[in-house]
């Protein structure tokens, strides 16, 4: 999803939000809304090559992005790791997004990166 700005609001981060009324055409923000490796291929580096060559690819694709958001459950360690070491900063957090089988609920965390100016 392309967005004008990262909303200050989080009703944007609601699961089956409406993409058409976030979307801007010429928006300088990209929201990367869903991003998983098979369970097969974790723990290869796979799923940062994956990452960090997608991130280029819309950095070469599609002009005027000065930033990247994400939403990561914080419960995903490896994925909040492969997020930082790439660059992302935390913004904030949605408390209790992510509802959880066996505890309480975990935090969406919301993060954000500079992107180089295509």
């Amino acid at each position: 999803e392309r967005w004008a700005a990262l909303p200050a609001e989080n009703d944007i981060f609601t699961l089956n939000h409406s993409a058409r009324a976030a979307y801007t055409p010429e928006g300088s923000v990209i929201y990367l809304s869903s991003f998983a490796i098979l369970p097969q291929f974790r723990g290869q580096g796979r799923g940062r090559e994956l990452f960090e060559q997608s991130i280029s690819w819309f950095s070469a694709h599609n002009s005027g992005l000065t930033d990247a958001v994400l939403l990561v459950n914080e419960a995903w360690k490896s994925a909040v790791h492969i997020y930082s070491s790439y660059g992302f900063r935390e913004k904030r957090r949605i408390p209790a997004f992510f509802p959880s089988e066996n505890g309480p609920d975990t935090d969406g965390i919301i993060m954000e990166k500079k992107l180089s100016i295509c």
